[in-house]
C-alpha cells in the first residue's frame, strides 16, 4: 500500500539532493530552480516537450547539457522508467532514504501528473523525499476573450477516476486561474450536483484582480461556504483544505477536480487523487495554442511543499 504524506517545507530547499528533476521548456523560468540547486544533485533529469521547442529552449538545453542533466523527451513510460533506475541505483549505496527535488514551473499539468504517478510506482524501491518547488512568473496580462476549449478530458488516464458507484452525483472542485469564463465552461460541461472553487492570491495584487474579473459569473453564482481561498505561498494549508473538502465529499460523491491557476494548485490536485485512487478525477481543460507561446520570468520567489513517499504494510 502507497502512502503519501505531505508536510510544511521552507520555501528556500537546502541540499544536498540525490536527484534533480526539473522541466526543460521553451520559458525563462525553466532555469530558475536548475541553477540554484544544480550543483546540490547527485543525479540530475530534465524531462522536455516533444513539441514547443521555440523561446528560451535551446538556450535552457545548453545550460542542462553543460551540467550533466540527463535529457528526457517527455513519455510517461520512460519517465516512470528513468525514476526507478535512479532509485534502484541508489539502493546501492548506504543513505537510508532518497531526497529528491522536483521543479514543476514549467511543467504542463500531464507532466506533473505523470511525475506524481511516477513516484507512487517507483516508491517500493525505498521511502522517497520528495521537495517539489514551484516559482510563479512575472505578472502579464492575461486576454479578457474566452477560448475555445479543444481538450476537455481526464489529465492523464490514471487520474480518470472510477466509482463502483457510478450513480453518486458529481462534485466540481475547481482551481481559478485568469483564463476567461474557462473554469465556468468546465463546470457547466461536468453538470455537476455541487461545485467549489479554490481561489489564490497573495502573489501579485494584478493577477487577483485578473482572477476576479475572469471568473466574475461564475462566482456570482457561488455562495461564500463554496468559495476557497488560499495563499499560493502557503501550498501545505491549501492541500489541508483540499484533502479534507475531497475527502469529506466521498461519501456521497464522486470528486472531479479541475486544476486551473497556478500549477502549485495542480501539484496538489494530483497527490489529492493519487491519496484517494482511484476514486477522484483530476480534469483537464485547455484550448489551442495560437502562434507563439508566452515566455514566462520567474517573479523572484520560489514556493516548496514536501511529501513522503512509502509503502506500507
Amino acid at each position: 500500500m502507497i502512502e503519501i504524506r505531505v508536510k510544511p517545507h521552507p520555501n528556500t530547499p537546502s541540499g544536498p539532493f540525490d536527484l534533480l528533476l526539473v522541466c526543460l521548456g521553451y520559458e525563462t523560468r525553466s532555469l530558475y530552480v536548475a541553477e540554484r540547486y544544480a550543483g546540490t544533485a547527485a543525479t540530475k533529469i530534465a524531462i522536455s516537450f516533444q513539441d514547443r521547442q521555440v523561446g528560451r529552449y535551446e538556450y535552457n538545453k545548453s545550460f542542462y547539457t553543460s551540467n550533466d542533466f540527463k535529457l528526457l523527451v517527455f513519455d510517461q513510460g520512460e519517465v516512470i522508467r528513468l525514476l526507478r533506475a535512479a532509485v534502484i541505483q541508489l539502493n546501492s549505496q548506504s543513505a537510508p532514504g532518497t531526497r529528491i527535488l522536483v521543479d514543476i514551473s514549467s511543467m504542463s499539468r500531464p507532466m506533473i501528473a505523470s511525475v506524481v504517478l511516477a513516484l507512487t510506482l517507483v516508491c517500493e524501491q525505498r521511502p522517497l523525499d520528495v521537495v517539489f518547488t514551484y516559482c510563479p512568473a512575472v505578472f502579464t496580462k492575461p486576454s479578457d476573450q474566452r477560448q475555445p476549449v479543444t481538450v476537455s478530458q481526464p489529465v492523464i488516464p490514471e487520474f480518470a477516476g472510477w466509482s463502483n458507484q457510478p450513480d453518486k452525483p458529481v462534485a466540481a472542485i475547481a482551481g481559478l486561474g485568469f483564463e476567461f469564463d474557462q473554469a465556468l465552461g468546465a463546470i457547466e460541461y461536468l453538470e455537476p450536483a455541487a461545485a467549489w472553487t479554490f481561489i489564490p492570491f497573495g502573489e501579485d495584487s494584478r493577477y487577483d484582480r485578473a482572477v476576479q474579473s475572469a471568473n466574475g459569473e461564475l462566482l456570482a453564482t457561488l455562495n461564500s461556504d463554496k468559495r476557497v481561498r488560499y495563499d499560493v505561498a502557503d501550498p501545505y494549508q491549501c492541500f489541508a483544505e483540499l484533502e479534507s473538502l475531497t475527502y469529506g465529499l466521498l461519501d456521497r460523491n464522486r470528486p472531479v477536480i479541475i486544476p486551473f491557476g497556478p500549477k502549485i494548485f495542480s501539484l496538489l490536485s494530483f497527490i489529492v487523487a493519487a491519496i484517494h485512487a482511484p476514486n477522484v478525477t483530476v480534469w483537464r481543460v485547455s484550448g489551442e495554442q495560437v502562434g507563439m507561446p508566452d515566455d514566462r520570468v520567474a517573479s523572484g520567489n520560489i514556493i516548496s511543499v514536501s511529501a513522503l513517499f512509502v509503502t506500507t504494510a
